[in-house]
């Protein structure tokens, strides 16, 4: 059977795309003048540097002020940081040698959806996706302890299934039926309900523009307009 391919677009300037694609490769493609060409590949299957384990929910975030791209190593628990360029792509870190107070070890286990938001990376954690983190963002390459947030009894409540992605200061997960704003330290902004009338409400993916934000749920997907639902009440469409 053929390996299944899994793919997430990234915005550069260079108008690149990332190709997460089966068996456990990145792939950097660069588009000019409606002509796309492969520029690198990245990874292999494994666990060693320079390899990946990637999950059907591997996550990129990439970050332009310090030209990196994080990807979720799901099954290895960690995250990779790469530097890309033109002609290569880099391996500059992995969180279980590159972390806990910006020098020790610390794995993440099994992290999916991420998101670059400020001094820091939010991910989603852990293989039914209910943990959030906020890792801080060290200099030299290297990263902070990861901050858990969400479970029973907090502002934020228990996360079911979520995906995070950011934009300017503010960082968005849905979680379930609902979509949290964050700011970039994790505080809790606004939390919106959305009705999910078809299917589970598990959502896959999630991406906002400077009027609406996305929610793709199994069920099709959801838009959430900004100027209304993100600022104060208002309604989801389907």
């Amino acid at each position: 059977m053929a390996p299944r391919k899994q793919r997430a677009k990234l915005a550069q300037s260079v108008s690149a795309t990332a190709v997460l694609d089966d068996p456990d490769l990145l792939k950097i493609i660069l588009e000019s003048g409606g002509i796309a060409r492969l520029v690198c590949r990245f990874g292999g299957r494994g666990a060693g540097d320079g390899q990946l384990r990637l999950d059907a929910q591997t996550g990129l975030a990439h970050c332009a002020r310090r030209e990196r791209l994080f990807v979720s190593d799901s099954a290895n628990n960690r995250v990779a940081a790469l530097q890309t360029s033109s002609s290569s792509a880099e391996l500059l870190w992995l969180s279980s040698t590159r972390g806990e107070d910006c020098g020790g070890k610390s794995k993440i286990p099994f992290p999916t959806s991420l998101a670059v938001i400020g001094d820091n990376i939010a991910v989603i954690s852990g293989k039914q996706q209910n943990k959030l983190l906020i890792v801080p963002l060290c200099a030299g390459d290297s990263f902070g302890t990861p901050r858990p947030l969400g479970g029973k009894g907090t502002a934020l409540g228990p996360i079911k299934g979520g995906v995070v992605t950011a934009r300017r200061d503010r960082l968005f997960l849905a979680n379930g039926s609902s979509i949290h704003v964050l700011s970039s330290e994790g505080v809790l902004w606004q939390t919106i309900s959305v009705s999910v009338r078809n299917g589970p409400a598990v959502p896959r993916c999630i991406t906002v523009d400077d009027k609406r934000a996305y929610v793709l749920f199994w069920g099709g997907v959801y838009i959430v307009d900004a100027h209304e639902s993100l600022l104060g009440s208002g309604s989801s469409s389907h």
